[in-house]
């Protein structure tokens, strides 16, 4: 899993996952019906971040991180520059953060 973050935020490469969720300050948003494996789920329920939830499209949803109406999603790393192009950013507008924290195989599932 990986970050789809506002580009102003600063946000870099390699972050922390746990610290992230941790900053009141930055909004997550979260799509209905999204649950992701193990260790991310375990931390999101464990320190649950400040969260706009949504039902939208994922490449709307990249439009509302772009609009600032939240500030970082998370996406599969495979799907990441997919969503970004389909959603029709700039490129520059946002920014794919990988963490540091997670381990590498995590998967997500909507039902």
């Amino acid at each position: 899993m990986v970050a789809i973050a506002r580009a102003g935020l600063g946000l870099q490469d390699g972050a922390n996952f746990a610290e992230l969720l941790r900053n009141r300050r930055l909004r997550m948003l979260y799509k209905s019906g999204l649950t992701c494996d193990s260790s991310v789920s375990r931390s999101i329920q464990q320190t649950p971040p400040a969260m706009e939830k949504g039902s939208l499209e994922t490449p709307v949803m990249v439009l509302m991180i772009r609009a600032e109406r939240a500030d970082w999603m998370l996406a599969a790393e495979e799907e990441a520059d997919q969503l970004i192009a389909q959603a029709g950013v700039p490129p520059a507008s946002v920014t794919v953060v990988h963490f540091r924290d997670l381990p590498g195989g995590e998967t997500r599932h909507w039902g």
